[in-house]
């Protein structure tokens, strides 16, 4: 793991998945040997999982090899069913996404990013699957990528789904894009259009125009004096 902190996922995938793969079979053995009542074996397992998803995030799915990609997800099954006999199913996200063939290729996420028609339990029972730290991360690095529009897309839904915890913190990533993607009194009026999200909101808006330095805020979302 040490070995995978240190290099660059996009230049080392495949070193990196097969680090990965070694990770995720050392802690399935040693999980008989480890105590239940420390948290910190939840924690390591869960940083694990986010690490890997992290690499199929970054990494084209071209560039990895068949074999390869068959064997991390065989890897990641037999962790899987492993580890459920000890009430742990952190690795079935990763486990339905290496089974789908790429971090990409789910077509209910497919199609909620390309703009086709959706089911709405589809999606919410798709984001509760995944959790709120893997969609945090799809957000961020489609943000990252220059996807703004889709990361918007992705944070809304997130954000309204009722199966997420924090959904706050989704709502503000998702005013803080969309002050990205359209122009102010554009982007209040979006915001306008969901009871309860307002007040709170507007003053999210106004600190995101304050740190990007307008000098000048929708006269709709101005705050009180």
């Amino acid at each position: 793991m040490h070995y995978a902190g240190s290099r660059n996922s996009v230049e080392h995938g495949l070193p990196l998945l097969e680090v990965y793969c070694l990770s995720i079979n050392c802690f399935a053995a040693a999980r008989p040997h480890l105590t239940a009542d420390s948290d910190n074996v939840a924690l390591v397992l869960k940083r694990l999982a986010l690490s890997c998803f992290e690499l199929l995030l970054s990494v084209p799915e071209n560039e990895i090899p068949y074999e390869a990609w068959v064997q991390f997800y065989r890897s990641v099954q037999v962790a899987h069913d492993a580890l459920l006999e000890y009430g742990s199913a952190d690795l079935q996200a990763l486990l339905q996404i290496t089974g789908e063939g790429g971090a990409w290729s789910n077509p209910v996420l497919s199609a909620l990013l390309t703009g086709h028609p959706t089911n709405i339990e589809e999606v919410e029972a798709y984001i509760a699957l995944e959790g709120e730290g893997f969609m945090e991360m799809r957000v961020k690095h489609l943000e990252k990528m220059g996807e703004v529009a889709k990361a918007v897309v992705l944070a809304k839904s997130c954000a309204e789904c009722h199966l997420v915890s924090n959904q706050t913190t989704f709502r503000q990533t998702y005013v803080s894009l969309l002050c990205h993607l359209l122009p102010g009194e554009e982007a209040i009026m979006e915001v306008c259009r969901y009871p309860g999200w307002t007040v709170r909101m507007c003053w999210i808006l106004h600190a995101v125009w304050r740190q990007r330095g307008r000098k000048t805020q929708p006269s709709s979302c101005a705050p009180p004096s």
